[in-house]
């Protein structure tokens, strides 16, 4: 056997453990990033993150930077707590069918994590026709950890198959500091722009293991590994426009770039005679970016309505996708087809929220709710496997089951405001079947 012929050998059998051969084309661990376009702020969270068109607080310098001057004109400093617990659904093990493609006997688990993080600070300095801000934004801080079975399924021509169970942990953070300006153009028209300087750190690892397995208690060695890591910056803008048609109803434009970042991804065989590389290059991470409308209704003196309209370019995680496992001198072993299927969707995000103030106490208290729609948009493979395209071939079948479509989900959050002569104090929650968010912030004026 020649070199050429034992390297295919060794490479297509990395990711199966059969007697055929299987390549998975992308690292698991990308499918599920939990990006999360809540507005800073447990005041915007308990709206159901509908800010774009009051903008009326410190958080503004993030959200919609047009809103900086509708402070009055002390300065204000700002700081937010806030939890998240994720709950991150995979594709745990069992078996499948194929011509049809069937999933149905595939079985699916959650990995539960949570972080907690100073998520917004800000300051503020506002004038009589324009203001500036500084801030600090956590954009993204995502850790999971889970681990697989195998998932058999059977070729039509009778080849039978199962990819690797693997053990996958991730751990990703991107950090945004900003400075953002805001200037009246006339008495009902703002116009606000930002610069961002975005920190981005990611680390993550896939085992996979030797033969199958059944006993999780008992695992068997590893076979091969992926690994992606990186530490890298990049800079950004945001823009807003803020138009008050008069002192009840407004109306918000914002935008914010994407930025995008450089990491190394790595594939490791485990092999006999010594560790074989058959990955190991640069790729890029490019975060969406954003285009919200949002309008604002004092309904009464007490009573305000809330209502953006954003749309999120996910598609810049999957424009395009890297093959995670095959590289440089294996580059020929990489499926250009299966990749180009693996695809994240840009989705329309609509949210709706309200603020009541009760004024009649000493210290006057807001009570908000509010309710948006979050459109599936993590990593999926979009086609039919079935397909005459991808004939005779086993890799469109195991990414149909490991990059599986995701789920549209309905968030509900509520909260609480006091206003005190000189703080103001907030808490939000938001409840989702995959995220759960929890938020403490106040604002100080001086």
């Amino acid at each position: 056997m020649n070199n050429t012929t034992l390297s295919r050998a060794v490479a297509l059998a990395l990711l199966v453990a059969s007697g055929s051969a299987l390549a998975i084309t992308n690292d698991e661990n990308n499918a599920n990033l939990p990006f999360s376009f809540s507005n800073p702020g447990a005041r915007s969270l308990a709206m159901g993150g509908a800010f774009l068109g009051a903008a009326d607080d410190a958080t503004a310098a993030y959200t919609n930077p047009a809103g900086l001057t509708r402070l009055g004109l002390e300065q204000q400093v700002s700081l937010e707590l806030r939890r998240n617990e994720y709950s991150t659904r995979y594709a745990s093990g069992g078996s499948f069918t194929t011509a049809p493609f069937d999933p149905s006997g595939v079985g699916y688990s959650r990995a539960d994590d949570d972080t907690d993080e100073v998520s917004f600070v800000s300051w503020v300095l506002p004038r009589d026709r324009w203001a500036i801000a500084l801030y600090r934004h956590q954009f993204l801080n995502y850790e999971n950890a889970y681990q697989t079975n195998p998932i058999g399924f059977t070729l039509p021509n009778g080849d039978v198959f199962a990819t690797r169970g693997f053990r996958a942990a991730a751990d990703l953070e991107i950090v945004n500091w900003g400075a953002s300006f805001a200037y009246n153009l006339t008495d009902t028209l703002s116009f606000g722009i930002g610069v961002s300087y975005y920190d981005f750190e990611m680390a993550s690892v896939t085992e996979r293991f030797d033969v199958n397995f059944d006993d999780l208690s008992n695992l068997p060695d590893v076979r091969n590994a992926q690994a992606q890591f990186g530490d890298d910056s990049d800079y950004g803008y945001n823009i807003g426009l803020l138009y008050r048609g008069s002192d009840r109803f407004s109306i918000g434009l914002s935008y914010r770039s994407a930025p995008k970042f450089d990491y190394r991804a790595v594939n490791i065989l485990n092999n006999e005679s010594g560790p074989i590389v058959f990955n190991d290059r640069i790729t890029a991470f490019e975060a969406p970016d954003m285009f919200g409308v949002g309008f604002s209704w004092r309904v009464t003196d007490r009573l305000m309505l809330n209502l953006d309209v954003n749309r999120i370019n996910y598609s810049n995680l999957s424009d395009p996708v890297d093959d995670a496992f095959f590289g440089g001198d294996f580059a020929e072993f990489s499926d250009p087809l299966v990749l180009s299927r693996i695809k994240a969707d840009s989705v329309w995000e609509t949210r709706l929220g309200g603020e009541y103030v009760i004024d009649s106490l000493r210290f006057p208290v807001s009570l908000r709710a509010g309710v948006w729609r979050e459109e599936a948009h993590k990593l999926t493979f979009v086609g039919d496997p079935d397909s005459p395209s991808f004939e005779g071939s086993e890799t469109p079948y195991a990414n149909a089951v490991l990059f599986f479509p995701g789920e549209d989900e309905t968030h509900l959050s509520v909260g609480f405001g006091v206003a005190f002569p000189r703080f103001q104090l907030d808490f939000a929650y938001d409840d989702s079947d995959s995220r759960d968010t929890m938020s403490l912030s106040g604002v100080f004026r001086f």
